[in-house]
């Protein structure tokens, strides 16, 4: 209460020009405000809709890439592995090959780039709590450019050019041949016909069947060499040599299909774990755009809000002003109307400005003056009216003895005055005669 009759006091105390200063300057300032913070909530808005949207955008266009860079790399995989018996090693190498491992080397650089907008942007949580699904997304997809690496190395010293097993079981089974042809045995390599013909059906079909029907052959073909006598033991030497040199490379591409069928197994694996979280990761990216779109209705939900109460409070001020304004001056002056009604209708008390008069601005000067010319108008009012009543004393009597005189001037009065006059002598006589 003692704040308030201070300021109250240091507001009476202000001119009328000030306070209206001050007052206007207040609604501008709160206007300027109200529109600075319209305009910074929506710049704060725009920037908040701009970086979610942006960084929503790039998490799901990162992620998007990933799957799909994980899906091409299996497909070279695949592709190179189909392709690379009928178009050569060489050449499946350089178009499946390597741009399945470029596909990998992307996705692997994306994951890196994820993790870091993951980290270092405001992100949901449930993306956040992905980062161990990231590290293992990362560490399974260089697993299995390893893996692919290892197969693809498998794959060379199976089908490589010149040193592979596969030409090397081709210019093996040329010498086989040229052999058996100098023993002149047809049995001999009608065997080793039927013999070829399954390894053939093995290396296009890679069914293990066809190569076991190979090796069972070729062991029927040893034994037929060794019951052949019409060979020296030096030709059946040479023959049996070449025969199992050529089941020797039979057997190590056995094993080398074993080798690369267990990377296809371990490939299949990787796939099983990598993929779920891609999905998750692709299903996380689309609903953390929905969320940067819930985040931009939560902002603009907030902008509202705020103007709505910077409305509120120019409002509030704008009635506290006019309050201020109708309390300090427009009642003031009211009164001050009242005070001069009053005047004109002669009942102004002078008692009722008392409240005015102790004020230090212009509207309490004012009420001085106006107290002061109001008695002295009634003063003056007052005497003016003794001087008038005065005057109309004086105007009587002299009406009065203007009347008398009009009396006594008429030659019937003086005839009166003069009898009377003659009786008073005529009594004076008579009295001294008796005397």
């Amino acid at each position: 209460m003692i704040r308030l009759r201070i300021i109250q006091h240091l507001i009476n105390r202000l001119s009328i020009t000030t306070k209206f200063l001050i007052a206007f300057g207040a609604l501008l300032g709160l206007i300027i405000i109200t529109a600075l913070t319209g305009f910074i909530a929506l710049s704060a808005v725009e920037k908040k809709a701009d970086e979610a949207i942006d960084i929503s955008n790039e998490i799901q266009r990162v992620v998007l890439e990933m799957d799909a860079g994980l899906k091409n790399a299996r497909r070279f995989e695949r592709e190179f592995f189909i392709r690379y018996p009928t178009v050569g090693f060489e050449v499946a190498r350089e178009n499946y090959a390597n741009a399945s491992y470029s596909q990998v080397d992307e996705v692997i650089a994306l994951s890196e780039t994820l993790k870091g907008l993951i980290a270092n942007s405001n992100v949901s949580v449930a993306l956040q709590e992905r980062n161990v699904d990231l590290n293992f997304f990362l560490s399974a997809a260089a697993r299995y450019k390893e893996t692919f690496n290892e197969a693809v190395g498998l794959a060379e010293q199976l089908a490589g050019k010149d040193t592979g097993a596969e030409d090397r079981l081709e210019k093996q089974a040329e010498l086989l041949l040229d052999a058996l042809e100098t023993t002149h045995d047809p049995d001999l390599v009608l065997l080793f016909r039927e013999m070829q013909s399954h390894s053939k059906d093995y290396l296009l079909t890679r069914q293990r069947p066809n190569m076991q029907l190979a090796l069972n052959t070729a062991e029927e073909l040893r034994g037929a060499i060794q019951n052949n006598e019409n060979l020296s033991e030096v030709e059946r030497s040479l023959v049996v040599s070449n025969l199992d040199s050529y089941l020797n490379i039979a057997n190590e591409i056995l094993n080398l299909d074993v080798e690369i069928h267990s990377r296809f197994a371990e490939f299949d694996i990787q796939v099983g774990a990598v993929d779920p979280i891609a999905k998750e990761l692709v299903v996380l990216a689309s609903e953390q755009v929905h969320s940067a779109r819930d985040q931009i209705a939560e902002t603009n939900r907030s902008a509202t809000i705020l103007l709505i109460v910077s409305l509120i409070l120019s409002v509030a001020l704008s009635i506290s002003v006019g309050y201020l304004f109708h309390n300090d001056i427009t009642a003031n002056v009211i009164k001050l109307t009242v005070a001069a009604a009053d005047v004109e209708a002669d009942k102004f008390e002078p008692s009722s400005l008392d409240g005015l008069v102790g004020r230090k601005d212009d509207l309490g000067q004012l009420a001085r003056v106006f107290q002061k010319m109001a008695r002295e108008v009634r003063l003056r009012e007052e005497k003016l009216k003794q001087q008038v009543t005065e005057l109309k004393i004086a105007l009587d009597e002299t009406r009065q003895k203007k009347k008398v005189a009009e009396i006594t001037d008429t030659q019937y009065f003086k005839d009166l005055q003069n009898e009377a006059d003659a009786l008073r002598n005529i009594v004076a006589d008579t009295m001294d005669k008796q005397e």
